[in-house]
């Protein structure tokens, strides 16, 4: 067979000073965001579709958008607000931020921090909350923000007060450290349903109207790595460091195919995993250094 010529970028973008730890795109700003282990989240204009690149001509400045400087340790996740021109972020100092992504300065709409003895939730968890891992605005109330901890907690803040509203319970399992964390939690699009994967191989279902967890299940034989709803909401995707992205049916939490991906590379295999949002087909980030993408097309 004929091998397929490597894809060159349509842009690159230049700025952060450390790994990049975490994208999203904002599609109706035209906007791509990133955050990093050099504690910032930053803002780039998308190229235009029919807009000429060159994959390796002169560095465009005017491409840096906005940068937001506030956290104090690594940034772990950015999520997209799905109905208003911002940008949440968690970060490793303990905090969940919200971006205004329309300003280049004094974009910081909201701080959610664990008060004072630590919210509950999880295992020995400080009174700062620990790390927070992944974060994302619940779909079902925008106005609520669920964010994960590095101490499998999972804890609901108010957008508008920053204020501690609920801490589901994430912690069945938790030993209070990194050995169990949730390392990405995710809202479906339509169900009051937050879906969380977790270090110690579990996947749980919670009702965050309700408070409680509907649904715990062990997943995989290593590390649960992130987790993609399909655009219908029927099924979600899961991926792990046992070289497996598994898909599961949303409502009876079975198992419906299995794919194994990627070479392990240092006890690692699959670090991503993500639905296209409109097309048939999702990809798989690997610790080999490939993507790959797959059809779900009969």
């Amino acid at each position: 067979s004929k091998k397929s010529p490597d894809i060159e970028p349509v842009a690159t973008f230049r700025g952060h000073t450390d790994a990049v730890t975490a994208v999203a795109i904002a599609e109706e700003l035209g906007l791509c965001v990133s955050g990093s282990l050099d504690r910032t989240v930053r803002a780039w204009r998308l190229p235009h579709l029919k807009a000429a690149c060159e994959a390796y001509g002169p560095y465009d400045l005017s491409v840096r958008a906005a940068t937001f400087v506030g956290h104090t340790n690594a940034v772990w996740d950015v999520c997209v607000h799905p109905s208003r021109p911002a940008v949440l972020s968690a970060s490793a100092d303990g905090t969940a931020k919200l971006w205004d992504l329309t300003k280049t300065s004094n974009a910081l709409q909201q701080n959610f921090k664990v008060p004072d003895g630590g919210g509950g939730g999880g295992g020995s968890c400080s009174s700062s909350g620990g790390a927070a891992t992944s974060c994302c605005v619940v779909h079902a109330n925008a106005s609520t923000v669920a964010v994960a901890y590095a101490s499998s907690a999972l804890r609901l803040f108010d957008i508008e007060t920053g204020a501690l509203t609920a801490v589901l319970p994430s912690a069945e399992t938790s030993d209070g450290t990194p050995a169990t964390q949730i390392n990405k939690v995710i809202s479906h699009p339509t169900l009051p349903l937050l879906i969380t994967a977790h270090e110690d191989k579990y996947i749980r279902f919670f009702d965050p109207l309700a408070g409680k967890c509907v649904h715990s299940m062990i997943a995989h034989t290593d590390a649960v790595t992130d987790l993609s709803v399909d655009p219908t909401g029927l099924y979600v995707l899961s991926s792990g460091h046992d070289a497996s992205v598994r898909m599961w049916d949303v409502e009876s939490h079975a198992c419906v195919q299995e794919v194994s991906v990627h070479r392990r590379k240092l006890d690692e295999t699959i670090h991503s995993v993500s639905f296209h949002s409109r097309i048939p087909q999702f990809a798989t980030g690997g610790a080999d250094s490939t993507i790959k993408v797959y059809s779900t097309a009969g």
